[in-house]
């Protein structure tokens, strides 16, 4: 072997490492993050008492007339009872009140009507948002390469190890 044969295949292997780097830099630099985005929602209920409401409003809905009997004192041994009628027509208002509060209504209708307690269950739902950033891996590689390839030495196909540059082109 001689000194330009050495010579060619000294430039030949540098300007291979110079053009690989420039372009590995080059597609190094362009590599993007990948994020992946999920929503993790759970769901519960909570239970809200309220105890004796106050109405924010009452309207009147109707009239109704009603009879109701007449509470009579026993009359004395001196008083002669009288003949009259054991009822009365009364006429009752029939009202609809409103109780309100940050997050429930409600309607109640009645005579002398009143809520004792209500319940109200909301629904309440948390989402999570979750990002993973991942970076892709790295593409070029030095490390032991092993390999079926041509010699310069020997002028013909050899197995061969070495130490050598590698480019990924696909990763798992």
């Amino acid at each position: 072997m001689n000194k330009t044969s050495i010579i060619i295949q000294c430039t030949f292997l540098l300007v291979s490492m110079c053009i690989a780097g420039i372009w590995g830099y080059g597609i190094g630099a362009s590599r993007n993050v990948r994020t992946t985005t999920y929503s993790d929602t759970v769901l519960y209920t909570d239970t809200i008492p309220y105890y004796k409401p106050v109405p924010v409003d009452s309207v009147v809905v109707k009239y109704v007339t009603k009879p109701l009997p007449i509470a009579k004192p026993k009359p004395t041994e001196t008083e002669v009872e009288e003949s009259s009628r054991d009822s009365a027509e009364v006429i009752i208002p029939i009202t609809q009140k409103v109780y309100e509060g940050e997050d429930y209504k409600a309607y109640v209708s009645g005579y002398e009507t009143k809520i004792d307690s209500i319940f109200v269950y909301p629904q309440t739902a948390v989402i999570t948002n979750i990002v993973q950033e991942r970076e892709p891996p790295p593409r070029w590689h030095i490390g032991i390469t092993g390999g079926y390839g041509y010699g310069f030495k020997s002028q013909q196909l050899e197995p061969f190890i070495g130490i050598g540059i590698t480019y990924s082109f696909i990763s798992f």
